[in-house]
Parts: structure tokens; C-alpha cells; sequence
């Protein structure tokens, strides 16, 4: 098994083909990092293979080989990973971040916009990172996007807090435009904040005058839940 690994990771084609061709088995009993490893490493040969031998490409310990390439900047292994069917919805268990946050956190902004731009996005990136013009093409992908709460997008156990839809996230955040947007897209106006709250109190308590008005404008009122 590690003589397999070690010709996966160092993009020794024959040499691995060769081996599984003895014993099939090693693919069961190989590393499941092998992605994330070769990815780390830059080698475009093993990155290629690995995923040519069915590897996952978003096994993820800390983080998914995605996140780790986005970190560093590193475009030719993103789109190496993209490629080969890494998600960029994938939410790492510490910071809850996708790639797309990754490289803004490391201010890897071309790569940033460039992933927004070209890629099967999370709608949450989408409003978040004020990509307004990518919430059509997300919803035409995945309509249950719109009313999807934060914590189902999560790699780790939800905490209440992350109960928050779409719409309840951008009217807590202040966000007008979004706020907009997905009224339009007739988000679920009875969500509320998972502490209780409308989403009428929830812009009235934060201030968010502009939203109030749009609230109530399409009709908001009690949360009928509560």
C-alpha cells in the first residue's frame, strides 16, 4: 500500500497501473488523502492521476485539497481539482469556508472573482461576496438553494445559530440589494432568525430602515411559526 501511495504521489502512471493490475485491492486499501497530498505538493501528474484513480477529490481533514489550493493561490491546481469534480460548495469544518472564502481570506482576490465568476458557487458565496448577477444562474441549478438554512451547508454538527435561510442572513447582515434580489426570487418571507425573531423585528432591531420598508412592502408581518 505505501509503495502504491508513493507512486500515486509521484505521478508514476505505469508503475501504479501496474500495481493495481496485481492486487486491485490497493485502491480500498490506499490512503484516503491522496488528493489533498498530491495537491499540496503541486505535481500535476500525481494530482491527475489520483483523480483519474477515482481518489476523492474533496476528502477533507482541516480542509478539502480545494481549500488548501485557493489558500495558496495556486489557479492551475484549482482548476486542476475543479476539473476533476472538486465541489466549490464545500465548507471546511473549522471557519465554514469554502474555497472562494479561502483565497479572499489570503487576499487572493483575481482567484476570488474568478471562482465567483466561472464556477458552480454556493448562493450563500453569492450574497455574501455581493455576486448578485450569479443568484440566477445558482438557483437554475439548485432551486432548494433559496430557502436552504446556512447549517445544511455545513461540513460539522450545526449550532443553532446556523439555522439562518438565505433571506434571514442578508436582512441581519444589512445586505438591501440581496435583501431585494431574493424577494424577487420569492424567498420564504415567514423565515425568521433562529433566536425567535421576524425578520421585520430582525431589520427593525438592526436598524435596517430600508429593509423594514421592503418587508413590509411584500407583505411581511408575524412569523407564523411562532
Amino acid at each position: 500500500v505505501e509503495r502504491f501511495a508513493s507512486l500515486c504521489l509521484a505521478g508514476d502512471e505505469p508503475g501504479a497501473r501496474a500495481m493495481l493490475e496485481r492486487n486491485p485491492n490497493l485502491l480500498a486499501e490506499a490512503p484516503k488523502d491522496l488528493v489533498f497530498k498530491a495537491a499540496s505538493a503541486g505535481r500535476k501528474e500525481a494530482i491527475n492521476l489520483v483523480l483519474d484513480l477515482g481518489f476523492d477529490p474533496d476528502w477533507q481533514d482541516d480542509c478539502a485539497a480545494l481549500h488548501s489550493a485557493a489558500g495558496r493561490g495556486d489557479e492551475e491546481v484549482v482548476r486542476l481539482l475543479l476539473e476533476g469534480g472538486a465541489a466549490l460548495t464545500l465548507r471546511d469544518p473549522w471557519y465554514d469556508s469554502t474555497a472562494i472564502g479561502w483565497a479572499d481570506f489570503f487576499d487572493h482576490t483575481r482567484l476570488r472573482d474568478m471562482l465567483l465568476s466561472e464556477g458552480a458557487i454556493c448562493l450563500f458565496d453569492a450574497l455574501d461576496y455581493d455576486r448578485l448577477d450569479r443568484v440566477a444562474d445558482v438557483l437554475s441549478r439548485d432551486p432548494e438553494a433559496l430557502n436552504r438554512p446556512f447549517a445544511e451547508c455545513l461540513s460539522r454538527e450545526p449550532k443553532p445559530e446556523d439555522w439562518q435561510t438565505p433571506l434571514v442572513r442578508m436582512v441581519d447582515r444589512g445586505k438591501t440589494e440581496a435583501v431585494r434580489m431574493l424577494l424577487d426570487h420569492d424567498a420564504d418571507i415567514t423565515a425568521g432568525h433562529p433566536d425567535g425573531r421576524t425578520l421585520l423585528q430582525l431589520a427593525r432591531d438592526n436598524a435596517h430602515q430600508e429593509i423594514t420598508g421592503l418587508l413590509q412592502e411584500r407583505g411581511a408581518t408575524r412569523n407564523p411559526r411562532q
